[in-house]
């Protein structure tokens, strides 16, 4: 035990441990008066140091672990990051190989993502795969979920060469087993999907995400998976399929039960982004705005959750001609992306592109250049990565 842990057990434990040590050793004291065995002192001694502190060790525990799990929940990642990292502080006084351990890393993951924090998530992240594997064996449904989830990081920060193998390993895992757990299964050929579409490879993610959408259950994870192969296909100019699948969703989505989510708000985006594409810019204007703003009032303000419909609704207006109310929506993505994104991930260059695009129908062509050039930069990493 090290000198943090040590400093950790005396600052959690000595004031219960004390406390009750002191009434049972009074109990003790009473009941050995009583039947004149003073033997029982000791034995109810050793009691008083031993089972509070397991007790009391798991206990408290359990509790910053579900105060941490129910703020994320609830949107108060700070909060969350806190409770969770004070439960990790805990349970590295367990055995390496606990799987409390492995729990608490795993949402610390999500609570450091979405705060921006990637590199806290990332080393989460492997410590989570590492303790899984101890703890339950490398073919393990948890360890699976632990693998994906590190997967899912390094996809979000464009570490592709990273996210790739070990999405590899998951799938042949999941497909050599007799019956793999669907959903896993679907997240990984999902993640898979989007190694090959953000480096410009549709064709390559496509057998990928199709694959995800014939086994994906219904509800909720079937409409997901639907929104994902119709964005795909209207990005491959397959128009009349995207519209089908749009349909599909539609009809899935009272289904739910949640009329506003952030499956409805990604439904509207994909509805406008196909209007976009048949040139019927002031319906997908409508869209784009209506998700836009459902989106602000589930995930808040500022989130990257919105980076995506605000650089889709910069492009509708640049294309409407209404520039100076496109430029602070492709700013704003431009900012979001900035912060929440590798500085190498090419849904940045999406955004430059289009800043560009409308900085040179402002005739703000050196501004433009800028954009362009960084664009271009991000864009040769990418492919260098392609050719190695």
């Amino acid at each position: 035990m090290n000198e943090i842990s040590v400093r950790n057990f005396l600052r959690l434990y000595s004031g219960p441990i004390v406390s009750v040590a002191i009434l049972l050793i009074l109990a003790s004291a009473g009941v050995a008066a009583f039947f004149e065995a003073w033997w029982i002192v000791g034995l109810l001694g050793i009691a008083a140091i031993v089972v509070p502190v397991f007790f009391y060790r798991d206990l408290r525990y359990w509790v910053q672990f579900h105060r941490g799990v129910q703020a994320f929940r609830n949107k108060s990642y700070v909060e969350a990051e806190g409770n969770l990292r004070e439960a990790l502080c805990l349970a590295e006084l367990f055995a390496p190989d606990d799987l409390r351990r492995g729990s608490a890393l795993i949402w610390l993951v999500q609570a450091a993502r979405a705060q921006g924090n990637i590199d806290d998530a990332e080393a989460f992240g492997l410590q989570g795969v590492t303790t899984a594997e101890r703890a339950c064996g490398s073919e393990h449904a948890f360890t699976m979920h632990a693998m994906l989830l590190l997967a899912s990081v390094y996809v979000s920060i464009a570490q592709y060469a990273k996210a790739e193998p070990l999405l590899q390993k998951v799938l042949v895992t999941l497909e050599g087993k007799r019956k793999p757990a669907r959903a896993q299964l679907a997240e990984c050929l999902v993640l898979l999907g989007r190694v090959s579409s953000e480096q410009g490879r549709d064709a390559a993610a496509e057998p990928f995400y199709r694959r995800a959408y014939e086994i994906a259950a219904s509800g909720r994870e079937r409409i997901a998976r639907t929104l994902e192969l119709a964005q795909l296909c209207a990005r491959r100019k397959n128009v009349a399929e995207a519209e089908t699948l749009l349909q599909h969703a539609l009809a899935e989505l009272p289904q739910t039960g949640e009329p506003e989510s952030i499956l409805m708000a990604n439904f509207l985006e994909m509805q406008a982004f196909v209007q976009m594409l048949q040139g019927r810019l002031t319906e997908a204007e409508a869209l784009q705005r209506q998700s836009l703003v459902l989106i602000e009032k589930l995930a808040g303000p500022n989130m990257p959750a919105s980076s995506s419909g605000l650089n889709q609704l910069g492009e509708i207006l640049t294309a409407q001609g209404k520039l100076a109310d496109a430029e602070p929506c492709l700013r704003a993505a431009l900012r979001l992306r900035q912060e929440y994104m590798a500085p190498e991930h090419p849904a940045l260059a999406d955004v430059l592109e289009n800043l560009a695009e409308l900085l040179l129908s402002m005739g703000r062509c050196q501004e433009a250049e800028g954009c362009l050039g960084r664009a271009e930069q991000i864009r040769a990493v990418h492919a260098s990565h392609d050719h190695e």
